[in-house]
């Protein structure tokens, strides 16, 4: 049975940025880190999943940022980028909403109540996309996994302060 959004989905000639990535102070002392992630993610096989992991403060977040900027990652996503901040108590439906109508998901299906059917939707509007998925600051793996709908062009990136976590998401 063909999706009522099937035609949007097939044809998406624009690049999507998404305007929550937060703006890049400065990058210090981070090259050689920032370089081995970016190749890392140019090199990997489609559908990969990556984290960086580490104590608070130590600038996951920071390098994560600076990933999203690159422009060399820009050309190789280059249907998008979207972007994703969890903390400890996420409103997962408006995010999942956020990114549907970022995809041009229509919205009587990105206003849509149920987390899991909305992460259903948003897959689908993502289809064959080239993109890259930052889930910054996870903490549980239930949210996390909401936003691991990446096709399998995509390679999603996951921030986090807990081991097992980023085992279990990489």
């Amino acid at each position: 049975m063909n999706s009522p959004y099937q035609d949007q989905r097939q044809h998406h000639p624009r690049f999507i940025f998404d305007p929550l990535i937060p703006p890049l102070a400065h990058v210090v002392g981070r090259e050689q880190e920032l370089l081995a992630l970016k190749q890392r993610l140019c090199a990997s096989d489609n559908g990969a999943n990556m984290a960086i992991i580490g104590l608070p403060g130590v600038g996951k977040t920071t390098l994560a940022i600076a990933v999203a900027l690159d422009a060399d990652i820009r050309a190789y996503f280059h249907d998008g980028i979207l972007w994703v901040g969890l903390g400890t108590t996420p409103n997962i439906v408006a995010h999942l909403g956020r990114w549907g109508t970022l995809l041009g998901l229509p919205e009587s299906h990105a206003s849509s109540r149920n987390g899991e059917q909305l992460a259903l939707s948003v897959r689908s509007m993502i289809g064959a996309r080239k993109m890259l998925l930052v889930i910054d600051d996870a903490w549980k793996l239930e949210d996390a996994l909401l936003f691991q709908i990446g096709g399998s062009e995509c390679v999603h990136l996951v921030t986090t302060r807990i081991p097992s976590l980023a085992t279990a998401l990489a």
